[in-house]
This record gives structure tokens, C-alpha cells and sequence, in this order.
């Protein structure tokens, strides 16, 4: 995966870059017509030795290999989506109903999520992003 973005903030060990997050519509060409397609700005924090190499305003690309972009998936969609699953029908398996269980699969998918959060620092210890000038 490769995108563009805009330095607009080094530290030491740091650049943060602000990258156009597209829908999948983005690139239609009918996407002034139909009023559907959105994007948003989003700012990424790339961890990197070299962040004195960069300054703001400086034209990037972050780029991230296919492996990582897979853990990635994995992380953001594929374990959520199990755990919602497992736990809707383990919940009522077990006798649950089903607004029971649905609360249920929402908290451990919530707590999923919490999990990750705290274990921020050695996720983004994990994942890499390369940045290239421009």
C-alpha cells in the first residue's frame, strides 16, 4: 500500500504525516454527480531513526509492506469480526437470549479494542511504515 501525504510534524523519533483517506468511490468518475463519495484527513504517527531528514510541509509517501498491510487486516477486521461472531453464538448456545448476546458480543469486541489501545506502543513496535520522499 502507498499513499501521499504532507509532513506536519518531526520529532526525535517521529514524523506524523497527513494522508487523504479516500471511500471507494473516490476514484469514480461520477463521484461529483452522486453526491455518495467522502473523504477525510488523517493524521499517522511513522516511528522512524531518521525523522531529522524530514520538515514540515516536506511531500511524502508511507508505504507499508503486503505482510504488515495483512496484520493489519487482521488486527482491524478479521479478530473483531471472529470474536463478534464467536461470542453472539457461543452466548446463545449457552442460553442467552438474543439482546443478551448481542450486548454481549458488542462489550468483548469493545474490550477487544481496549486491549489494543493499551497495547499501542508495542503494536506500532510491530507494524512499519517506510517513508520516501517525493
Amino acid at each position: 500500500m502507498k499513499k501521499p501525504g504532507t509532513v506536519v510534524s518531526v520529532s526525535s523519533q517521529s514524523v506524523k504525516i497527513q494522508i487523504c483517506q479516500e471511500s471507494a468511490c473516490g476514484g469514480c468518475a461520477a463521484k461529483t454527480l452522486c453526491n455518495l463519495s467522502n473523504s477525510k484527513e488523517k493524521v499517522i504517527e511513522c516511528g522512524c531513526t531518521n525523522a531529522g531528514d524530514y520538515s514540515v510541509g516536506d511531500k511524502v509517501t508511507v508505504e507499508i509492506s503486503r505482510n504488515q498491510g495483512f496484520l493489519v487486516t487482521l488486527f482491524a477486521y478479521i479478530f473483531p469480526l471472529i470474536i463478534i461472531i464467536g461470542v453472539l453464538f457461543g452466548a446463545m448456545a449457552a442460553g442467552a437470549g438474543e439482546g443478551e448476546s448481542a450486548i454481549a458480543a458488542l462489550l468483548s469486541v469493545a474490550a477487544y479494542f481496549g486491549i489494543l489501545y493499551f497495547h499501542k506502543n508495542k503494536l506500532n513496535k510491530t507494524i512499519k511504515f517506510e517513508l520516501k520522499k517525493q
